[in-house]
């Protein structure tokens, strides 16, 4: 008979009905039974059936009527025999919700209760014939379907606990071996022991940092009270580690949390008494006997008092429930929390912070916190099933303390030896993240090229694109196949170093046990000693022989592993860096991962990066035309950056760029951070313009407590604190207020910064840059009646000449505050730009407008006549490169928009920009696809041949126009006729293209003429070429009471 049929007879015989209904109908029962045997009691004997009644003949009808007409005899009911009974079965039924550890009774309970009566196990032996063993069995099958307990749980188990289940003892964790060990803070735990070991007062709270070891100090204090290495007066003790976050959940109701904390107190205080009375003679040893004394251990400690506490205890308020049981010593608590939380929680109820006596506890110093790794290195070592060199320890512990300063020893250098582990285990255990990028990739472009296919035949678009796709993907399964082969070499001799690796732990573990005598050879001959010399002897001999072959095959490893490791440093030298780290974590992996925290390259300089760096300054030429001084200067500091000899007490460089507008002072600073990061825009940029204000400072660390914007954070201190690798730029500096400098001051000479919160941020892997149109007067006055041609007025620039640095130099002394100004580490005067760099700058404009035409398939070529127009037009030594701009969108990108708007080009045409004869305006070529493009080197008389044929005149004619109307151009702007030219017809490259040969194409509609825009720019540019003071120009509308003063008022 199975259980469900048997749990289906019980409830069929009880009345199949829930709950109290079936308890009604079992007690109901019961009584009746008990009722006819009271009754059959009370009646007379003549009324009683005989035992031998069915062997009597029958009886006679007079005998039979007489009995007829006796009345029945009704049961007797004793109403308080019957309460006493019921009373006895709820007892009953309440010591076995005990004994089951429940929370309320139930049918199971009151079913046990009845089952210890025998007149119950009668009716069920009666009634299906069922034992009360089977009824047990039914029961306990039945709670393990339906409550998922343990089948093998016996009924009468102990109940769990209110400690067991909103606490840890760390002592028996501790017997187990299941606490991670203590390495140091000696001090610290005989402090903690002083406490403990006080008449009143022997609450200690530990105060420290998170991540200082605050919990691993009071677990080391359990393995010594486990290992019996404490005070007399703590032997036997019990660490209990209440969980918060288990007592509070599920507490939603008032009260039921107050409830849980009282069940836990009350436990811990019974259980020294419970200890007490077994030590008293004639007692039951348990099996476990209690603890001596037990020690709560509250981890955030600041959690018991509630979230409104100091307003005198709110809700999850456990303070109340603590502060007796503490002030009368029946219970010794220890806490931890960090100092903020104990000042802002604690410290606001006296009553409870009297009660406690502080401990602090500060990070440990670099040589202490590699001790704790090198003592937990086998744990994490036995997890990941690798090895951890030594260097890889130290350097976790340097690497973290330098460049994650937010954070705290030893738990940040913990976690970077973790993380650094599961990397190196990931890699071993799946294709690296390189090969992964390239396989994936691959497989996206396969897609692709499945959609390009079916339209690659009517679209001409998608088959130069199924063209361009095709080439990506024979180079990236090139890739992917020489990465594979390195790989599956590499992760091979990984695989044998971690064999020999391994090999060596458990030797050195086995000559350790030799030399300590417990192996297990030394085991079995302790037991079985020799009683003769001559046996002692050759056992010596085969001990002595074991030894030699252990350290044999030590060595043997140990050159293995050497070998190994050489051959992949020499791969990584040879080849860059491996494509798959070996079996061990070394001190690249940990820079590797300290890099991915923070964005601060510091890997190892391969071969390609060192030649990257080193042609740096070309880098940066690329975006910044001239200022030789300021991109060496940059270039210098990032070289001492990455080779690691700048000053750790400082950031990288900061500068303080002076010179006229428009020079590449803020280009620069872009420059930079597009090498650095690979984007234009990732850097701090903040425009001081912006914080002229007294108030507006607080924008930069964040509002002061009790205003808007505290929980928010500085503008400078949050995207610093973010990103601690990057370029802050301080645009137009001399703008802001007089307080701004002195927020710089600890910023520019320590390197760090606190924001309103308290927090520490850490500037020492930033560059400073800060940029000032201050000293441009002095630059104008040199400069100025010579001529817009003239970018300085002496023989090699305006820096170099001593005079005018020193006249710049003088307005910013005037300016900046002196200790502002010695915290700058370098002063650069950016110099004028000259016109052939404003030639240059109109390359690198027109870049960007290439690189948009290029996205419609147009291609885009000037001619050198081109170039030198718009250089022309832009060229102004007063604002530098910024009218560069205004040209190029007035001149070229206005008549090309008109012209793609007309439809004159299409998708594949080039476009070639040359100039009328003369230069008057820009003509534009269309180059049809197939047709080369004309040479930018053009010759005059191609040019004159481009413009005829734009204006359908032949040169001779456009010449003469050309003489007769030049005076109706003023020499800064002119009325510009662009025409375009469709090059088709006869000849290599068309009429524009032949070389005398060929019929000229059709000229496409004229541009109409434009007229000229005022340019208010001009107006000091030739005040300042006629010789006229302009120093002073526009400071007027600047001029305010409530401003700061600058170099020109």
């Amino acid at each position: 008979m199975g259980y469900k049929e048997m749990l289906d007879k019980v409830y069929s015989v009880l009345g199949q009905v829930a709950a109290f209904g079936l308890l009604a109908y079992a007690l109901t029962q019961m009584l009746e039974w008990y009722a006819k045997q009271q009754s059959r009691k009370q009646l007379p004997p003549s009324a009683q059936t005989p035992p031998n009644a069915a062997s009597m003949p029958a009886a006679t009808a007079t005998g039979s009527a007489q009995k007829a007409a006796q009345p029945e005899a009704q049961p007797v009911f004793d109403e308080n025999a019957n309460r006493a009974e019921v009373d006895a079965l709820i007892a009953r039924a309440q010591s076995q919700v005990q004994k089951t550890g429940d929370g309320k009774m139930t049918m199971e309970h009151v079913i046990l209760a009845l089952a210890e009566n025998p007149r119950f196990g009668e009716i069920l032996s009666c009634a299906e014939g069922l034992s009360e063993d089977d009824l047990k069995k039914a029961i306990k099958k039945s709670r393990v379907m339906y409550n998922h307990t343990d089948a093998s749980v016996e009924i009468t188990e102990p109940p769990p606990t209110a400690l067991s289940r909103y606490g840890r003892d760390l002592t028996q964790l501790a017997k187990k071996g299941k606490l991670d060990p203590l390495i140091g803070r000696t001090d610290e735990l005989r402090r903690l022991f002083n406490v403990l070991s006080r008449r009143t007062k022997n609450n200690p709270v530990v105060l420290g940092e998170s991540g200082v070891g605050k919990t691993a100090l009071v677990e080391g204090l359990a393995q010594r009270i486990a290992a019996g290495d404490c005070p007399p007066e703590l032997k036997g003790a019990a660490i209990i580690a209440l969980d918060m976050g288990m007592l509070m959940a599920g507490a939603t109701f008032p009260g039921e949390f107050e409830q849980r904390m009282s069940a836990v107190l009350k436990e811990l205080t019974e259980l020294p008494r419970q200890a007490q009375q077994q030590q008293q003679p004639g007692a039951a040893a348990p099996a476990e006997p209690p603890p001596s004394s037990c020690i709560l251990f509250i981890d955030d400690i600041h959690n018991v008092t509630g979230p409104n506490a100091q307003q005198g205890g709110g809700v999850n308020d456990a303070s109340m429930l603590l502060k007796p049981l503490l002030a009368r010593g029946e219970l010794r608590c220890i806490g931890a929390t960090t100092p903020d939380k104990y000042r802002r929680f604690i410290e606001k109820d006296p009553a409870l912070e009297r009660r406690f006596q502080t401990l602090p506890l500060s990070q440990p110093s670099v040589p202490e916190a590699v001790s704790i790794l090198r003592g937990l290195r086998a744990r994490y070592e036995r997890h990941h099933g690798l090895r951890i060199t030594d260097a890889a320890l130290v350097s976790a512990v340097e690497l973290s303390n330098r460049y994650t300063a937010d954070r705290f020893l030893p738990d940040k250098a913990i976690d970077l030896i973790d993380e650094a582990a599961a990397r190196v285990k990931l890699d071993l255990d799946q294709r690296p993240a390189t090969l992964d990028r390239i396989i994936r990739r691959i497989g996206q472009l396969e897609g692709e090229r499945k959609l390009l296919r079916r339209s690659a035949g009517v679209d001409r678009r998608d088959a130069l694109r199924l063209t361009e796709l095709e080439a990506e993907l024979s180079s990236l399964k090139n890739q992917r196949d020489d990465l594979t082969a390195r790989v599956d070499k590499q992760q091979s001799e990984a695989r044998e170093l971690q064999a020999l690796t391994s090999e060596l732990e458990s030797l050195h573990e086995e000559l350790e046990a030799e030399d300590s005598g417990r192996s297990e050879a030394a085991v079995a001959e302790a037991a079985n000693r020799p009683k003769s010399d001559a046996e002692r002897i050759k056992a010596d001999r085969e001990r002595v022989k074991r030894r030699e072959q252990l350290l044999a095959k030590l060595h043997a490893a140990q050159e293995a592993a050497r070998k190994r490791r050489a051959a992949a440093e020499a791969t990584s030298r040879g080849g860059g860096s491996p494509v798959c780290p070996g079996g061990e974590v070394t001190e690249a992996d940990i820079a590797s991962v300290i890099s991915s925290w923070t964005g601060i390259p510091l890997t190892k300089l391969v071969a390609s990066e060192r030649d990257s760096l080193l042609r740096l300054g070309d880098e940066l030429h690329r975006r910044i035309i001239g200022q030789e001084e300021a991109v060496s200067a940059v270039a210098e500091a990032i070289h001492r950056s990455r080779a690691g000899l700048k000053d750790p007490n400082g950031p990288i460089a900061s500068f303080l760029f002076l010179g006229p507008t428009g020079v590449g002072k803020t280009e620069l600073a872009k420059a930079l951070a597009a090498y650095l990061f690979n984007a234009g825009d990732a850097m701090v940029r903040l425009d001081m313009s912006e914080y002229m204000e007294k108030h507006a400072v607080s924008k930069l660390i964040g509002a002061p407590p009790g205003y808007v914007g505290f929980d928010e954070g500085g503008q400078l201190t949050e995207a610093v604190r973010r990103r601690p690798y990057t370029v802050v730029l301080f645009d137009e500096v001399e703008k802001a207020h007089v307080d701004v400098f002195n927020l710089l001051l600890q910023l520019l000479d320590d390197g760090r910064l606190s924001d309103s919160q308290g927090r520490t941020v850490s500037f020492k892997h930033t560059i400073i840059i800060m940029t000032s149109n201050l000293g441009s007067s002095e630059i104008y006055k040199a400069t100025a009646g010579k001529g817009r041609e003239a970018a300085v007025a002496v023989e090699g620039g305006v820096a170099a000449n001593p005079q005018i640095k020193e006249l710049v130099m003088d307005q910013v002394r005037r300016h900046f505050p002196p200790e502002f100004l010695n915290r700058v580490d370098e002063f650069i005067i950016f110099e004028p730009l000259t016109a052939p760099q404003i030639r240059d700058v109109v390359g690198l404009r027109l870049g960007g407008l290439k690189s948009r035409l290029a996205e419609k398939k147009i291609r885009l070529v000037l001619a050198d006549s081109a170039m030198d127009y718009l250089a022309a037009k832009g060229f102004d030594p007063i604002f530098g490169a910024r009218p560069v701009k205004r040209a190029i969108q007035r001149e070229l990108e206005t008549s090309l928009a008109q012209a793609l708007l007309r439809g004159d080009f299409e998708e594949d045409d080039g476009i070639f920009v040359s100039t009328a004869p003369g230069g008057a305006h820009l003509a534009f070529l269309r180059v049809r696809p197939g047709q080369e493009m004309p040479l930018t080197t053009d010759l005059p008389a191609r040019q004159d041949a481009i413009a005829a044929a734009a204006t359908g005149e032949t040169p001779a004619q456009s010449q003469q126009q050309q003489d007769g109307g030049e005076a109706s151009s003023s020499c800064t702007t002119a009325a510009i006729g662009n025409g375009v030219v469709d090059a088709e017809g006869g000849g290599k490259g068309g009429a524009a293209n032949g070389a005398g040969g060929g019929k000229a194409g059709s000229a496409l509609p004229l541009l109409p003429p434009r007229k000229a825009k005022f340019d208010p720019t001009r107006a000091l540019s030739d005040k300042h070429a006629r010789g006229e003071d302009i120093s002073r120009d526009g400071q007027e509308a600047n001029r305010d009471d409530f401003s700061l003063p600058t170099s020109a008022n």
